[in-house]
């Protein structure tokens, strides 16, 4: 009975680390830079500038869109507005595109995607 019992748990217990592997993938954003009553800044350009500077220090960027912060901004000229840029970048390269400015994705953070202006 006792051997039953152990080669069960063993059993039950191997797949539990089955779901554990880290993500290959990471989300990051970053402000576009665009403020409230002035000209965007979140174009297809200046996303293109910004995974470009990713690529120069060996970023492999896999997906890149203009895309909205969701964090509530004062409706003031002069503020930012919540555009922002949002890549797709492998795991293992978060630590070095946040030292250039970019933000990991907290959770239950939305940065929804959206067309460039």
């Amino acid at each position: 009975m006792f051997r039953l019992v152990a080669s069960l748990a063993a059993v039950l217990l191997a797949g539990c680390g089955a779901g554990d592997s880290a993500p290959a993938t990471a989300v990051l954003w970053r402000p576009s830079g665009s403020l409230q009553c002035e000209d965007t800044r979140t174009t297809q350009a200046g996303l293109d500038a910004a995974v470009a500077a990713l690529r120069t220090t060996g970023i492999a960027v896999q997906s890149a869109r203009c895309a909205q912060d969701g964090l509530m901004h004062a409706s003031v000229c002069g503020a930012a507005n919540g555009d922002a840029w949002r890549v797709e970048v492998p795991a293992a390269a978060v630590d070095q595109a946040v030292a250039q400015g970019w933000r990991r994705l907290e959770a239950g953070q939305e940065i929804t995607p959206m067309a460039c202006r």
